[in-house]
């Protein structure tokens, strides 16, 4: 097989990957799920699609393997891969506005050098020279690599910065996804600029078999859907709940009226039975903000608000066994506010010291 066969297989490959996700991603949708909360809970679909799509355009390469054509499918990577999913992150974490004008001002710097790049592959004009090129590609990616930095500064400061205490269940804020959606448009940007600067076919070739399962890992990663994270659950810089409840001015009234208002909501509203329940939900129910609620759980004894709402959840658990033994314990975990059998059975056993099972057995054992 000669060197020519393996540049167009495995650019072909890239662009079969490309353009099977790019269905997927147009055709899946839940079931029963509507149109605005679809929207809402893949709010990068569109992006995504247009990325695998906007690939394409390099198909140039599989009839034409010259000069031009390489500078395309390099140039196609470095300002469409890396522009699209810095976009996508910023959507992402941080509820971005994403009308048609935002769009169009954030790609534009990027569609502008491939205009010309895009004409001398298929017409062989020469319009640049492949050098001019390639500073013009470069320093538009050096553009969005900056806005990058910047997107991966935000977001390092709110993981440092994010109330954990602020969910009853820990694993609804994405923290493990960071490095997948944050940090791979910054790593993508750095090392298609390489492949820019190298010009190589055999450099491209690695880059297709590593991206094209890449792309499919991604595709099938993004078909899940992700709690975004909402502005109010984002701490300031330097804010810790220490430091709140230090500079409270609740008055000991406050502090009686607020403790009477948050067993209320517990323990007649049962406020922890409703599953995902964050701090933003019951500073509403409480009509009051968060410093205060923090100051009321720390005051009372009732450690973090996570630890609060997962003791009332597991004493409930208990109630329904106690009452109901015959109940399937992901029966007991759905009904006490949990939102998986693990989860329950995770704060269960560390709030009693042994699983539910095990309680069931005692219970039955009577």
């Amino acid at each position: 097989m000669t060197a020519d066969a393996f540049f167009f297989s495995a650019y072909l490959v890239f662009l079969t990957c490309c353009n099977v996700c790019a269905g997927f991603k147009f055709f899946y949708r839940p079931e029963n799920m509507g149109k605005e909360e679809f929207s809402k809970t893949f709010p990068c679909r569109s992006k995504l699609i247009g990325l695998f799509l906007f690939q394409t355009l390099g198909a140039v390469y599989l009839w034409s393997p010259d000069s031009n054509s390489l500078l395309l499918v390099n140039s196609l990577l470095l300002l469409g891969v890396s522009s699209t999913l810095g976009y996508t992150a910023e959507i992402y974490y941080f509820n971005a506005r994403n009308s048609a004008l935002d769009s169009l001002l954030y790609y534009f710097p990027g569609v502008i050098p491939l205009i010309p790049i895009a004409v001398q592959a298929y017409t062989g004009a020469k319009l640049l020279p492949v050098w001019a090129s390639v500073i013009i590609v470069g320093s538009v990616a050096c553009w969005y690599f900056v806005k990058q930095c910047r997107s991966c500064y935000k977001v390092v400061q709110l993981i440092k910065n994010v109330r954990q205490g602020m969910y009853s269940e820990v694993s609804d804020f994405p923290v493990k996804d960071t490095f997948m959606i944050q940090w791979m448009p910054l790593i993508l940007n750095m090392s298609a600029f390489l492949v820019l600067l190298a010009d190589s076919a055999w450099v491209n070739l690695i880059r297709d078999v590593i991206l094209s399962p890449a792309i499919v890992g991604f595709t099938i990663f993004s078909l899940s859907a992700r709690r975004k994270v909402n502005s109010n659950d984002i701490i300031r810089k330097g804010e810790n709940i220490s430091l709140a409840v230090s500079k409270s001015t609740m008055t000991d009234k406050k502090y009686r009226e607020l403790s009477a208002t948050l067993k209320k909501v517990m323990e007649e509203d049962r406020l922890y039975l409703q599953q995902h329940l964050d701090m933003q939900t019951l500073q509403k129910a409480m009509g009051t903000n968060r410093n205060y609620i923090f100051e009321v759980i720390s005051r009372s004894g009732q450690g973090s608000f996570y630890e609060m709402i997962n003791r009332y959840r597991v004493e409930h658990s208990k109630m329904l066994m106690d009452k109901s033994p015959e109940m399937l314990l992901s029966d007991v975990a759905e009904s006490s506010g949990f939102c998986s059998p693990s989860a329950f059975s995770k704060a269960f056993r560390a709030y009693t010291g042994m699983t539910p099972s095990r309680y069931l057995r005692q219970l039955q054992e009577k």
